[in-house]
């Protein structure tokens, strides 16, 4: 039995170099496939939080125009601060104009909406 085993430890063949660096150059080009699909989810989850804050700013303008809420103001929201302005059209005192104004921790803008509101 003893025999048997090492005869068949004797005929393995060892790994020429030419084989060992095919394989490092396959599992290199899946690291890098793998890790570049990496960095595009977490480049996709910005544009996730700036789509995110559109739709916010949408339903803050929508918000403001039901319960006719048109003064400036500042709102906190989840680690961003959204700034609202009202300015009135020096010629007709009934047109508006509603900016808003996302801003993230960094005081970057991530998202603006500005929109005409006739009173």
């Amino acid at each position: 039995m003893a025999g048997k085993i090492t005869n068949s430890i004797r005929k393995l063949k060892a790994s020429s170099l030419i084989e060992i660096t095919v394989a490092m150059v396959i599992i290199t080009f899946i690291f890098t496939m793998a890790f570049s699909i990496y960095v595009r989810v977490i480049a996709s989850d910005l544009s996730i939080s700036e789509f995110k804050m559109v739709k916010k700013l949408d339903q803050l303008s929508w918000e403001s125009k039901r319960d006719k809420r048109f003064i400036s103001e500042d709102i906190i929201e989840n680690n961003y601060t959204i700034e609202k302005k009202i300015t009135t059209d020096s010629s007709n005192s009934k047109l508006l104009l509603m900016e808003l104004t996302a801003y993230d921790q960094d005081q970057k803008i991530v998202a603006q909406k500005k929109e005409l509101i006739i009173e």
